[in-house]
């Protein structure tokens, strides 16, 4: 995140951690582009998709998309 945040691509305010976005209530616009930077294991990565994905269902928000 160093470099995109030093050629000025995006605000170092603007990045939230997946666990603050999970139990905080921020606010973020429906048309935007998400970018998910994991770092650890992939289990942990997984454990958070399925989270991510199910909130997501719950809300009714999301693209579907077919493979």
């Amino acid at each position: 995140l160093i470099t995109p945040i030093n050629k000025k691509w995006f605000k170092k305010e603007n990045i939230h951690s997946i666990g603050k976005l999970i139990t905080s209530n921020i606010e973020l616009s429906s048309n935007t582009t998400r970018l998910f930077k994991s770092v650890g294991m992939a289990l942990f990565d997984l454990v958070v998709a399925d989270l991510i994905y199910k909130r997501a269902v719950e809300k009714g928000i999301g693209t579907k998309v077919d493979f």
